[in-house]
């Protein structure tokens, strides 16, 4: 991340001071003010050097990151939560790595009374388009392994924890991303609505 540490800004103050000209006068004559005013500025351009440095690269919490549960199966999600208005629509971006070709995308929205993830809410099932209402795929084609859905008319209650499952054709092609959810958090709307008069 480029970040400079204290110990290298140190490293590079000794340095420059080394190549200061002149020396200490015990006297405190001008040439030692003249140092000291020079210590002075170097101590502040250091010090300068060091907020730019741990400010270059802030924190992303909504960047994306890959995370493997076993070898061969990823999913790829927001590092963070995605915080959107009710009343509004959000994305929330999704890709994911399996051993077997998909034909199905489900999405499970968490729920702490339930110990078995099965009795968890299904948000979204790709095989039930006529039933999934305000939740929609991006990508219609689930070969191209793109679980990325979008959320209409948010409401409060959509906020929580999303799983991911994808199943296949054959028996054993089943598996739920549990290594990592999708986290969504609503809020009240802010947004003034506009009236356009033609």
């Amino acid at each position: 991340q480029n970040l400079m540490q204290h110990d290298e800004i140190l490293l590079i103050l000794l340095f420059l001071l080394r190549l200061l000209p002149g020396r200490l006068s015990c006297e405190g004559g001008t040439e030692g003010f003249s140092l000291q005013i020079r210590m002075f500025v170097l101590i502040w351009v250091a010090l300068f050097m060091s907020v730019r440095g741990s400010d270059a690269d802030p924190a992303q919490p909504n960047r994306m990151r890959e995370h493997c549960q076993h070898h061969g199966y990823c999913v790829t999600l927001n590092d963070g939560v995605v915080t959107a208005e009710a009343g509004l629509c959000v994305e929330i971006p999704c890709s994911y790595i399996s051993l077997f070709d998909p034909k199905k995308i489900i999405w499970y929205k968490w729920d702490p009374t339930q110990d078995d993830m099965r009795k968890y809410p299904v948000a979204f099932n790709s095989s039930l388009t006529s039933k999934n209402g305000r939740v929609s795929l991006l990508e219609s084609d689930i070969k191209k392994k793109n679980c990325s859905i979008r959320i209409n008319n948010l409401r409060a209650s959509d906020s929580g924890s999303y799983l991911l499952r994808v199943e296949g054709s054959g028996p054993e092609d089943k598996y739920t991303y549990i290594v990592a959810e999708a986290n969504l958090s609503i809020t009240g709307l802010k947004q003034k609505p506009t009236l356009m008069v033609p």
